[in-house]
């Protein structure tokens, strides 16, 4: 009976460490994060939270290009300006800078 004990006992410490490690976790790479998110501005002419977050990407992207950055930040500010407008035009400037946007980057 103890014998048996014992062989459960080292079989269940030996297969605990045979379990599958989880598979790593990819991370979009913050430029085509970018690009995604200005592609769907573009499409559907909204401004959401992620449109929001760009501003942090191309902040960083100032510090390593700001020649491409300063103009990318300030269309960023026009789009967001346009996401507020209450009306249909609002909507469509939205797709027209962020297609210029896409342009730049």
């Amino acid at each position: 009976m103890m014998r048996c004990l014992l062989m459960l006992l080292a079989s269940t410490i030996l297969m605990a460490g045979c379990t599958p490690k989880p598979p790593p976790i990819v991370e979009t790479p913050p430029a085509d994060a970018a690009k995604t998110t200005l592609q769907r501005a573009a499409d559907d002419g909204t401004v959401d939270s992620d449109v929001l977050a760009l501003k942090d990407y191309f902040e960083e992207l100032k510090k390593t290009d700001p020649a491409k950055a300063e103009p990318l930040l300030q269309d960023l500010e026009v789009m967001i300006q346009a996401g507020n407008e209450p009306s249909g035009e609002g909507s469509a400037r939205v797709m027209q800078k962020a297609k210029e946007m896409l342009q730049k980057l």
